[in-house]
Parts: structure tokens; C-alpha cells; sequence
């Protein structure tokens, strides 16, 4: 429904655009605009992408302050992950500057700041975990993208760490 929604609202500007530059007499106003209406079609196509019917996967987005406290930080997230959500509801996500943990929203029975305040309270070698963590927060439901395991961000391998979960 939103996936249509979309697409109408999409269109009727469109059809409103193009009668003000027919009113206008603008050629090039009209052209422009039929050229646009050619793709109506490619606009309720790429809806699907941010207009999800229903949501497998919730992301924590783990931002560090630098490379180094990953290895800190990562033995840290597994426990915390395996211990809150169970092992193989989560797949954690090396990327430049931190991690991104998905988590099966089916596996999610409490509250995520729960989660969230028992990682940062976790304390290491003297010093608390969030001296080391810059944020770390759950997503909101309409962000859906997460960099792809395999490619490279800033010249960095982005890559699956607990495939053996699986």
C-alpha cells in the first residue's frame, strides 16, 4: 500500500507539472514531463526497496573511535549478542569504522536499549567499553542499508565475522 501511495503521490505531481507547463505553453515543459510520466512504472518498481511488507532483520550500528578497539570490542559484541538473542539470530558485519550486528526481529524479546546499555556498562582491563565505542544505536526501521559483506568501504574489506554461527 505504501509502495503505491507512493507512486500516486509520485505521478500526480507529474500530471500537475506537466498541465502548469502546458497552461505555460512550454515545450520543452511538456517534453520533460511526459519523459518523467514514462517512468512511473520504475518509480513503484524501486518503492519495494524502502517500503519493506514486513522486517526480518533490525540493525545495531556499532561506530568505534578507532580501528584498533575492534578487537576489544568484537569478542564483546558476540557474547553480549549470543547471550540477548541466542546464537544464529545474529550476523555481525565488520565495516571500516565499526560494525553493524543483524539481529532476526523474531529473536528480539526485550528492550534494545537493554542490549545497548549492557555493552557500554561491560567493563575491559579498567576501562568501560564505551571509552572505546563513539555510538551505538538501533536503527530506524526505514534504514535499510548495510554495507555489502564482500565489497570494499574506504579501501577496507567488509566482511561476515560469525559465518560459522550458520
Amino acid at each position: 500500500i505504501k509502495c503505491l501511495s507512493e507512486t500516486f503521490v509520485f505521478q500526480n505531481e507529474i500530471q500537475k507539472e506537466l498541465l502548469e507547463a502546458y497552461q505555460r505553453n512550454s515545450k520543452a515543459g511538456i517534453e520533460n514531463n511526459l519523459v518523467k510520466l514514462a517512468k512511473v512504472y520504475e518509480k513503484y518498481k524501486s518503492c519495494h526497496a524502502t517500503n519493506v511488507s514486513r522486517r526480518v532483520w533490525r540493525d545495531f550500528d556499532c561506530d568505534l573511535f578507532d580501528s584498533e578497539s575492534k578487537q576489544v570490542v568484537l569478542p564483546i559484541l558476540r557474547e553480549k549478542l549470543a547471550k540477548t538473542f541466542g546464537k544464529g539470530n545474529f550476523v555481525i558485519v565488520e565495516t571500516f569504522g565499526g560494525f553493524h550486528c543483524l539481529i532476526k526481529v523474531a529473536a528480539i524479546k526485550s528492550n534494545s536499549n537493554d542490549f545497548i546499555l549492557d555493552v557500554l556498562t561491560t567493563e575491559v582491563t579498567e576501562e568501560k567499553v564505551s571509552n572505546l565505542i563513539k555510538e551505538i544505536i538501533l536503527t530506524k526501521p526505514g534504514s535499510q542499508f548495510v554495507p555489502l559483506p564482500g565489497t570494499l568501504q574506504y579501501g577496507k574489506l567488509v566482511k561476515v565475522i560469525n559465518k560459522e554461527d550458520f
